[in-house]
């Protein structure tokens, strides 16, 4: 994991040196709905920053973009003690995340562009914590020190969307992890991440 964070900051510095010219920054919020197969979406969120480094002068062009963001995912699945006693749950992990995409933007108007971008992810685990309504005994106030999560996830994304005016951009997009998260006490059960997401940004 530390080798691919060395990776991803020598493109950064590569990107930074030959086409500082075309770089552009800006800010992201949205909202992150994590639905791992066979558990039940949990609603998180997501804020940060970008930066996109254009490869052309051309409206039509492609480009680079490395965003830092801070990314709310989890689950929720409900755990049946008799068949009058149900209980929900839940899971909530806070990553520091750090996509890399490549993406191509299409000019339609002067001010009007539609975009797409395509690439890998890497996260590293904060804090979470995870609840079982009614049963305080077991919940776990960090899943990542208590030794149930792993603290790095990697993974593969891709977004689409549209460009207003050069600055606003709104866009969807879906992210899919390749590790099974857990360990340890949870080493039985596998929520490996699949999440949808939406997203409002500004460039400046």
């Amino acid at each position: 994991m530390n080798k691919a964070f060395k990776i991803l900051f020598v493109l950064l510095l590569f990107c930074h040196n030959s086409y500082a010219q075309n770089m552009s920054y800006g800010i992201t919020s949205g909202v992150v709905l994590s639905h791992p197969k066979d558990y039940h979406t949990h609603i998180g969120f997501n804020i940060g920053m970008k930066g996109i480094f254009s490869l052309s002068e051309n409206p039509n062009k492609s480009f680079i973009e490395l965003q830092l963001k801070f990314i709310s995912k989890g689950w929720k699945d409900d755990i049946y003690y008799s068949m009058s006693n149900k209980q929900e749950w839940s899971c909530n992990a806070y990553y520091l995340e750090l996509p890399l995409h490549f993406g191509y933007k299409y000019s339609i108007k002067d001010n009007f562009s539609i975009f797409g971008s395509f690439g890998p992810y890497i996260a590293l685990g904060l804090f979470g914590n995870s609840t079982l309504k009614d049963y305080e005994d077991f919940n776990i106030n960090n899943i990542f020190s208590d030794q149930v999560y792993k603290r790095f996830d990697y993974g593969i994304g891709a977004n689409i969307g549209i460009e207003i005016n050069h600055h606003w951009q709104i866009g969807m997009g879906v992210s899919f992890s390749l590790l099974k998260p857990t360990k340890g006490e949870w080493n039985a059960i596998n929520p490996k991440d699949l999440s949808f997401n939406t997203s409002l940004a500004y460039i400046f």
